[in-house]
């Protein structure tokens, strides 16, 4: 039992307690060939992203990772902010943009913005984001772009873009101390259970 006990702790200090590095991981997205839709002109419209998405007005409208896209992000990271550029072409004086990663969304809001270039944008997020290199992102609008242009209509097209995701990695130190805690529990219980056997008998 003492033994048992012994081990149960040092599992459980090592998952709550567990030393991390910090790093810091850059990702190239929206990036040539990944997926947007877009709705202009009251139709809707697929493609491929090359330089600028097509116009977009619809609230969500979006820009998406392409299928199979892989991203350099290590095994285990946690993500707990993000910081980077956008680039942007649009007509319109107000916009809402949302970042989706795994998880929670996170907005972008353009006020008076228009013309084309990078637009910066820095999140914290909520809750610490596991992240995987294949995780999907998304970038689409957030609420419908208002159309104060009565001859071609007002909209935005989304660029290429770069994030940079800060977080940790467990070190590898704390993943051995938890298997050597998760093994110390499985050879207890299983002298407890020959014991017990032993004593019926």
């Amino acid at each position: 039992m003492r033994v048992s006990m012994l081990l149960m702790t040092v599992a459980a200090a090592a998952l709550t307690g567990s030393a991390a590095k910090a790093t810091s991981v850059t990702v190239n997205f929206p990036a040539a060939g990944d997926s947007w839709c877009g709705t202009f002109g009251g139709v809707g419209t697929c493609g491929t992203l090359s330089g600028y998405s097509g116009k977009m007005r619809a609230e969500n409208d979006f820009v998406t990772s392409a299928s199979g896209d892989t991203y350099p992000i290590p095994a285990h990271f946690v993500a707990t902010g993000v910081s980077g550029t956008l680039n942007i072409s649009s007509t319109s004086a107000y916009t809402v943009i949302d970042f989706f990663y795994p998880g929670s969304p996170y907005q972008l809001t353009l006020n008076d913005y228009v013309g084309a270039g990078p637009v910066p944008f820095s999140f914290t997020f909520s809750t610490p984001t596991p992240l995987y290199p294949d995780s999907p992102f998304t970038v689409l609008l957030g609420n419908n772009i208002p159309q104060t242009n009565p001859i071609s209509g007002n909209w935005i097209q989304i660029g290429t873009g770069s994030f940079t995701f800060t977080g940790s990695v467990p070190e590898p130190s704390t993943w051995a101390m938890m298997l050597a805690g998760f093994a110390g529990l499985g050879f207890a219980g299983y002298r407890a259970s020959r014991k017990s056997a032993a004593i019926a008998a």
